[in-house]
């Protein structure tokens, strides 16, 4: 039997820190939280969290550094089955962390993101990834990183002389880019 084609997802994976509340703190106050949790965040992760639940195989690529909160993640990412074998790890990198503030009273959220240095992918990484296994590959970007002077620009893929590899039957990739703020 031949395996399913796989969705790849290309962006973040952070440490979201939920923090639940009754109500928005003021500033300058010390409050307590409803509840608090660690989960995995980041729009391409979470991207494949949901298609691993509607029973799509699926494949995250992204950076990741090394530790006990990276550990953290890659068990969650195994609990859900999706293939990691594409994460580029930064051992001396800090992994990035969003902290939650979700407001059970309005519904409303807050969310503090950090992300000192842990690198995105590069072409590079994504020149040496077998397209032939995947039938859709979803890019995460964020607009405010690429307004940015110094940051690369995205790869075009577009250009068949772009990619070392060929077909021996005609084959289609679909892709999609979800620009987040």
């Amino acid at each position: 039997m031949e395996q399913q084609k796989k969705t790849l997802c290309v962006g973040l994976v952070c440490l979201d820190i939920i923090n639940v509340v009754d109500k928005y703190p003021e500033e300058d106050t010390d409050s307590r939280c409803l509840s608090q949790r660690w989960q995995r965040g980041g729009n391409a992760s979470n991207s494949c969290t949901v298609l691993s639940l509607l029973g799509a195989p699926c494949a995250f690529m992204g950076s990741l550094s090394a530790g006990p909160v990276a550990n953290f993640i890659l068990e969650d990412f195994q609990k859900f089955h999706i293939d990691v074998s594409l994460v580029s790890e930064h051992a001396q990198c800090v992994l990035p962390a969003s902290v939650v503030i979700s407001n059970t009273s309005t519904g409303s959220r807050t969310i503090l993101h950090m992300n000192r240095n842990l690198p995105d992918v590069t072409a590079e990484d994504f020149s040496k990834v077998d397209l032939h296994q995947f039938k859709w590959i979803h890019w995460e970007v964020s607009k405010k990183l690429h307004q940015q002077p110094n940051h690369p620009k995205p790869v075009k893929l577009n250009k068949p002389s772009q990619t070392k590899q060929t077909c021996q039957t005609r084959q289609t990739l679909q892709t999609n880019l979800n620009l987040s703020n």
